[in-house]
């Protein structure tokens, strides 16, 4: 079940400025004024990169989109649409295979797994119940998409999620750009490892942290860019804060 979490912006830089690794990246900033708020999606359980941001060949059917030279999953034809407004990274990559460790390097956030309350019962509620929470002042959030360890009936199991993916996640990109608020607002995007592309003998994926995909939109960032040099779990976040260097204070 989806949870949403409320994180003080002052706990944030401490959290960060004490975990997070200088990055030597692609600059990422576009030249406008940096983000006053973050909304973090966080695919519990290993998001399939295969079936998502990075298909392989003959792995599901590969998909123009809105950025050119970018094509993500079948699965995805409504984030198609918006990948001009999205910074893909699909070189994410670590050694850790099991989920506590790689969960706590992908979250970096001190009792990160003392949730609240969960106040809806389903990412499109969460994501709906995001943008007042913005309007109001709240502006760190994390919305969490769980289900995604598929170690059986991949197929299967994993397109409906990524139907929830695509769906919610959309409409959280049009809503903030229809009420004024994405270029203020950085979505980021992450799991805690991919998955291996040959399936095991259930059908489904086992973990594999050596490469799998996140993303940053919004926040005034230049969108439809490609990142595909090594990324760890800290250089990426070290970008996020470098993002916020001068905002969150």
């Amino acid at each position: 079940m989806p949870a949403i979490h409320r994180y003080s912006r002052r706990r944030f830089i401490a959290t960060a400025a004490g975990g997070f690794a200088a990055a030597h990246l692609p600059a990422l900033a576009s030249g406008a004024s940096r983000p006053k708020s973050l909304i973090h999606l966080f695919m519990s359980g290993g998001m399939s990169q295969l079936d998502t941001f990075d298909p392989l060949p003959g792995l599901p059917h590969a998909i123009p989109t809105s950025a050119p030279g970018i094509s993500i999953s079948g699965n995805l034809p409504l984030l198609a649409r918006h990948m001009d407004k999205i910074t893909l990274f699909r070189a994410m990559g670590h050694g850790m295979k099991g989920h506590p460790a790689a969960c706590e390097a992908a979250l970096r956030f001190p009792g990160s797994w003392s949730f609240d309350r969960p106040t809806c019962s389903d990412f499109h509620s969460a994501i709906g119940e995001a943008i007042p929470m913005l309007q109001g002042g709240r502006n760190l959030i994390r919305i969490e998409l769980g289900g995604w360890d598929i170690h059986t009936e991949n197929a299967s199991r994993t397109a409906p999620l990524a139907a929830t993916l695509d769906s919610g996640f959309s409409k959280l990109l049009e809503t903030l750009s229809a009420i004024g608020l994405l270029d203020e607002t950085l979505i980021v995007l992450n799991t805690e490892f991919g998955r291996n592309p040959v399936h095991n003998g259930f059908g489904g994926r086992e973990h594999d942290p050596r490469a799998y995909s996140c993303l940053i939109a919004g926040g005034g960032m230049q969108g439809g860019r490609l990142v595909t040099a090594k990324t760890s779990p800290q250089e990426f976040h070290a970008r996020i804060l470098d993002r916020f260097s001068h905002t969150l204070a």
